[in-house]
């Protein structure tokens, strides 16, 4: 088998094709995998090039949602972000009527022992849900949503 991740070079794209990696170090997948930035393989694969969206100007997710809106109106379209991330996406991009169909990557969910809450990689994952909480309270003060 053989499991291409093929994106941008954002950091959603970097951390999945890290996931895919451990998987696959972990014995959890035997496949050969593979990372790319051309977009051109999607195109190979059969995704037709007007239903590849590429945002790069967007500074943050309500941005990315108003730009997206001007290109798909109510048409339903794919949102890639990392789990930790989608909940608020899809908060934004509900709130601007937008058909998405969510597909979350990069899950950090693992078996731990009780010493590994502690860890430093865990902390990050406690700061990531924070980030996230923090930006749905700041929805919130500003009215976006209520």
């Amino acid at each position: 088998m053989k499991i291409k991740v093929i994106g941008s070079g954002c950091p959603t794209c970097i951390k999945l094709h890290q996931w895919v990696v451990k998987l696959k170090e972990e014995g959890k997948i035997n496949a050969e995998v593979e990372y790319s930035k051309d977009i051109n393989e999607l195109i190979e694969l059969g995704v037709l090039n007007e239903d590849i969206i590429i945002q790069d100007s967007p500074k943050d997710t309500i941005e990315e949602a108003i730009e997206v809106e001007k290109i798909v109106k109510d048409e339903p379209f794919i949102l890639v972000t990392s789990a930790s991330h989608m909940t608020r996406a899809m908060i934004i991009f509900k709130k601007h009527n937008l058909n998405v169909i969510p597909i979350p990557t990069a899950f950090e969910v693992e078996d731990l022992s009780s010493e590994d809450y502690l860890s430093v990689k865990e902390l990050k994952k406690t700061q990531l849900a924070i980030h996230e909480y923090i930006g749905i309270a700041w929805l919130k003060i500003k009215n976006f949503i209520n």
